[in-house]
């Protein structure tokens, strides 16, 4: 599998969960997250992790650490997340 087919593959399945993420910071670290991922993807291709990458975007530690940062920042702010426009 190449790097195109890779990148394609995990934002296809990946996808979901990133545009659902409205603070942008948590966003921008999602998408390094991706971008990582598709590097271990590339460099392990004969791993349990690959096939779970591949399979869901993310590894289930980093859907779990994903969804609880995005809790924590709906909870903290009364499910109004600050707005990063103008920085």
């Amino acid at each position: 599998m190449d790097r195109i087919s890779i990148r394609r593959k995990i934002n296809l399945v990946g996808h979901n969960l990133y545009e659902s993420i409205i603070d942008r910071d948590l966003q921008c670290l999602v998408g390094d997250i991706m971008a990582h991922n598709e590097e271990y993807v590339l460099n392990n291709m004969d791993t349990y992790g690959t096939e779970v990458i591949l399979r869901q975007g993310f590894t289930d530690n980093q859907l779990k650490w994903i969804e609880n940062l995005k809790n924590k920042l709906t909870t903290t702010t009364g499910g109004l997340l600050p707005s990063n426009e103008g920085i």
